[in-house]
């Protein structure tokens, strides 16, 4: 949320949101979280908490690589 648009204009947008498009916000900063304490190269390794994070991409209809199947 923060890319483009300063901090104040992302709270203004998070606070103006519907309740399905909050839900969808806090899913990305949950994501985002879980992805920036992963190693780099987690898909080797497969800790039980990557192999949940690649089954939950799956269930909601993304489509692995061969490298996270």
């Amino acid at each position: 949320m923060g890319d483009v648009r300063g901090e104040e204009e992302d709270r203004a947008a998070a606070t103006a949101a519907s309740e399905s498009r909050a839900w969808m916000l806090m899913f990305a900063l949950t994501v985002a979280a879980m992805e920036s304490r992963m190693a780099k190269d987690a898909w080797r390794s497969r800790p039980q908490y990557v192999s949940e994070y690649l089954a939950m991409h799956t269930e909601n209809g993304h489509t692995l690589t061969n490298v996270g199947r």
